[in-house]
């Protein structure tokens, strides 16, 4: 029988949705594997397994095996053949195929696709944190953190995403790994007061050092600013397991506990060290 890869081109573009439903992505690189085919063509063939028919497992297996050819044999590569944006859909197949150590295992071999595509970094990170990477979801992060800010920010407006996204995808990563800090928690203000960066930035864990229970600590999903002094110096907060709290709010129920933290302004009224005051159970 014919090696189908040792078929005229196009055809092979023509009949490649009807060979990989007949065949898996392992049976495709046996059939690669044993054919002539120029290795250049296999990452356009990978373009078209991912892209017209969202075959992600023989996407990277074409991705895979034409960057590999194409690495022991550099005299090959075609000027027209971008190995670097092959590198970029072969992660976008691994994350797309359900492989997100796969995907971070391209993104750490070629750091520099983190900067040029800075949302698929963060949805592999995102994919990490779902199955429980934290380590690895983290240092794609940390590179991320060394884009310079008007490049990130120019990289996330290309993608219509902005910071907020990346600090939902922070928040994420923190969750899984049990680590919360206050401002991944919902948060709501009667007053509109802005909390204090430095309250945000506080482990939620902290409270357990004040005689909350870490397993109450692990239910809290939403905080209520109850008031706040006019000097900024003492911040009333309620904390809830629930994320509408509302209506106990209006019954006049203030949370599972209350917390009233101190913040140290600076000299010039800036931020200053926020510290736990009290901690109250109603």
């Amino acid at each position: 029988m014919a090696n189908f890869f040792d078929s005229d081109l196009g055809a092979i573009f023509d009949e490649l949705s009807e060979y990989m439903q007949s065949h898996t992505a392992a049976q495709m690189l046996a059939d690669i594997l044993a054919s002539k085919i120029d290795p250049n063509d296999l990452p356009s063939l990978g373009d078209q397994a991912m892209r017209v028919h969202s075959q992600f497992q023989h996407g990277a297996a074409l991705y895979a095996e034409g960057i590999r050819q194409l690495e022991a044999s550099p005299q090959l590569l075609a000027p027209d053949c971008n190995l670097f944006f092959a590198k970029r859909n072969l992660c976008v197949c691994f994350w797309q195929g359900g492989s997100p150590v796969e995907a971070a295992r391209i993104l750490f071999d070629e750091p520099k696709l983190i900067a040029a595509d800075v949302s698929l970094a963060l949805m592999v990170v995102r994919a990490l944190a779902e199955v429980g990477h934290v380590e690895k979801a983290n240092v794609i992060l940390s590179a991320i953190d060394r884009i310079p800010l008007p490049g990130l920010l120019s990289k996330l407006e290309a993608a219509e995403l902005d910071l907020d996204f990346v600090n939902a995808v922070r928040a994420e990563v923190r969750k899984v790994s049990g680590v919360r800090k206050m401002r991944d928690l919902n948060w709501l203000s009667a007053s509109g007061a802005e909390l204090p960066d430095r309250l945000l930035d506080m482990n939620l864990d902290q409270l357990a050092k004040h005689g909350i229970p870490t397993e109450l600590l692990s239910t809290i999903k939403t905080a209520v600013l109850l008031g706040s002094g006019q000097d900024r110096k003492m911040w009333n907060c309620g904390f809830f397991d629930l994320k509408d709290p509302l209506p106990l709010l209006a019954r006049g129920m203030t949370g599972c506990f209350r917390v009233l933290f101190h913040n140290r302004l600076g000299k010039y009224g800036e931020d200053g060290g926020v510290t736990v005051f009290g901690v109250y159970r109603d």
